[in-house]
């Protein structure tokens, strides 16, 4: 038999190698089944050289040529926490293999891996919007002292071992394009000087998509500066319509003033949560739905108003001013403020809720009241920022409003059809309502000819509102008190008296016939004129001139009683032979008296005579024959 000579004893070593110092002395401290490499290594080389590897002595390999094996480091038993390993190299003999010794034993300290944890994502959507913030929680059932975590995205570690169990980030993928993202974890432990890590939890994948287009708002009407409290709309608006079951938000600062709705406006009242504050911002925001989630855009830029209080309110008052006033009368409002450094101030009334007069630079304003239960206010308009801005409503104010008294009615006495002029009647105002403290006022015409007086009853002389005038109407009105002031009752209906004159008959004495003496230029148009002749010798008695002027007035009035209604100036002559007397009444032929009713007229006979004349007795009683007419003073 041929004599070789026997391998030399190899070297195993373990890669990689974790070496930890335990007093002095190295410990290969290895993870349960963490993959290690055997290496076998000999000083010398064999033609045919092998190896073969072994597990706490039982051979875990068969002879191979490679120097190395891959192992999954455990132990005999699933609870071992020890193994060692051992290697031998074989070179080829001439009849069979020489093995060398084996190799001195590599010993390993086995622990396990904590748990696997768990990896969870707040808060949980079906969808993540691109970016938004989430936190990963990771969990294990396992609590192991000095324990720690790591998290990882997309298989890539996003940070180191921290002691949180937590972690906040962005849901976002590994590029800009990315439309989904996953996350693992993994737990840490130490454990006989080292950082032992558990094995990844399951990936948490999350689903990435974009906000929606970020919307522009707006407000309704646009002005450079806004009243506080003043109502607006804003408008939220966006250029995409591909939207389905678009919903919008309205911001205040950085408080939500309307939820998700449908509607892209909203009316609201300008204000800030300060009183004194001077501006506030508002924002939008738009809403779609995907996966069941309402996915919600950036804000808006901000719309910022220029909050300014109104003016001052002014003060409304009365002119005249009273207690009480009458249905319908005319007053006048006023309203006043003292602020006088308003540029273009204007002014508006307010009746009730309805105005009564615009934006005018009048202060006063004429009205007529006519209901108590209305109020009146006003406001004051001043200039800011290119608008007028309208001040707060005044106090309101109101009148109490009382109807006149019930019209009294009117009399005269004596009562007549006819008056004369310059004749005297009384006048008397009644009234049947027991008003205390009665006065009585007296009208002709439009003109007042007695004022508040006590007394119901006036006397007067009936004459018209001119010389010519054939008749006059005459009104009165009763005063009652009323809240210390006095009202004025209706005017009563009007009373008309119709106005006569005398007619002036003038009788002549002469041996002449009178109408012979008549001068021509006394006689005009439309003039009635009675001559009455009587003889120098008057052959009759003074009956008979009587007799003879009753005739002539009775002829008079039959020729005439047909112009009852009609004006017929009469001229009134006298004539005498005498100059001196032609003189003293020639005036008297310019004297024209108009005559409604030549019926029931007065007759003055005037009977002139000389010294001789024997009908001068006429004089005496020259009326007597005619009681039976109306007769003027």
């Amino acid at each position: 038999m041929t004599v070789t000579d026997t391998p030399e004893k190899p070297t195993l070593t373990v890669m990689p190698v974790n070496p930890i110092d335990q007093k002095d002395k190295p410990m290969l401290v290895y993870i349960r089944e963490e993959p290690v490499t055997l290496q076998c290594d000999t000083s010398n080389s064999f033609q045919g050289q092998m190896y073969s590897f072994y597990k706490d002595e039982s051979e875990i390999q068969e002879k191979q040529t490679s120097q190395s094996l891959h192992v999954n480091v455990s132990g005999r038993l699933r609870s071992s926490n020890s193994v060692s390993y051992t290697c031998k190299v074989w070179k080829q003999g001439s009849n069979q293999g020489i093995e060398s010794p084996p190799s001195e034993a590599v010993s390993l300290t086995i622990v396990d891996r904590p748990v696997t944890p768990t990896i969870s994502v707040t808060p949980n959507y079906p969808v993540y919007i691109r970016d938004e913030p989430v936190t990963l929680q990771c969990s294990t059932s396992d609590f192991y002292k000095g324990q720690m975590f790591t998290f990882y995205k997309d298989e890539f570690e996003i940070k180191g071992k921290q002691t949180s169990e937590h972690l906040q980030i962005k849901a976002s993928g590994s590029s800009t394009s990315s439309n989904s993202v996953s996350f693992t974890c993994t737990v840490w432990k130490r454990e006989s000087n080292q950082e032992i890590e558990s094995l990844p939890s399951e990936a948490v994948s999350l689903k990435l998509v974009d906000r929606p287009v970020t919307p522009t708002i707006s407000v309704d009407p646009r002005h450079d500066v806004y009243v506080r409290n003043e109502r607006v709309t804003l408008q939220c608006s966006t250029s995409y319509y591909r939207y389905e079951n678009m919903k919008y938000s309205f911001y205040k600062g950085q408080s939500e003033i309307q939820g998700k709705q449908p509607s892209q406006s909203l009316d609201i009242v300008v204000s800030d949560s300060s009183a004194y504050s001077n501006s506030v911002s508002y924002t939008c925001t738009l809403s779609k739905r995907v996966s069941k989630r309402e996915i919600e855009s950036l804000p808006s830029e901000a719309v910022s108003l220029t909050i300014v209080d109104r003016p001052v309110a002014p003060t409304i008052s009365f002119d005249p001013r009273h207690d009480v006033y009458v249905r319908n009368e005319r007053v006048t409002l006023r309203c006043s403020t003292s602020y006088y450094w308003y540029k273009d101030t204007k002014y508006s009334f307010y009746k009730g809720q309805s105005v009564i007069q615009g934006k005018q630079p009048s202060q006063s304003l004429d009205i007529v009241v006519s209901d108590s239960s209305i109020s009146y206010t006003c406001t004051v308009w001043k200039w800011v920022s290119k608008r007028e801005i309208e001040s707060l409503l005044s106090e309101a104010v109101s009148l109490t409003i009382v109807d006149r008294p019930v019209a009294p009615t009117i009399s005269v006495d004596p009562r007549h059809d006819v008056y004369g002029r310059n004749e005297r009647v009384t006048l008397r105002c009644y009234t049947s309502y027991r008003y205390e403290d009665k006065k009585y006022s007296f009208y002709k015409g439009q003109s007042e000819i007695q004022g508040k007086q006590p007394s119901q009853s006036l006397e007067t002389v009936v004459s018209g509102i001119s010389t010519y005038s054939n008749s006059v109407s005459y009104t009165c009105t009763v005063w009652q008190w009323v809240s210390k002031r006095e009202i004025e009752s209706l005017l009563s209906e009007a009373l008309s008296l119709t106005i006569v004159v005398p007619v002036i008959v003038l009788v002549h004495s002469s041996s002449h016939h009178p109408r012979s003496e008549v001068p021509v230029n006394t006689l005009i148009h439309s003039t009635v004129v009675i001559l009455v002749h009587s003889s120098s010798h008057c052959p009759h008695s003074k009956h008979q001139s009587l007799s003879w002027i009753t005739v002539a007035v009775i002829v008079l009035v039959q020729k005439y009683q047909s112009l009852s209604s009609f004006t017929v100036p009469v001229i009134v002559l006298f004539h005498r032979t005498s100059h001196s007397l032609h003189s003293q009444y020639q005036s008297l032929s310019s004297f024209t008296v108009p005559v409604i009713a030549l019926i029931h007229i007065p007759v003055i006979v005037l009977v002139h005579s000389s010294s001789h004349h024997p009908c001068s007795e006429v004089r005496q009683n020259p009326r007597s024959q005619y009681s039976r007419y109306p007769r003027s003073q």
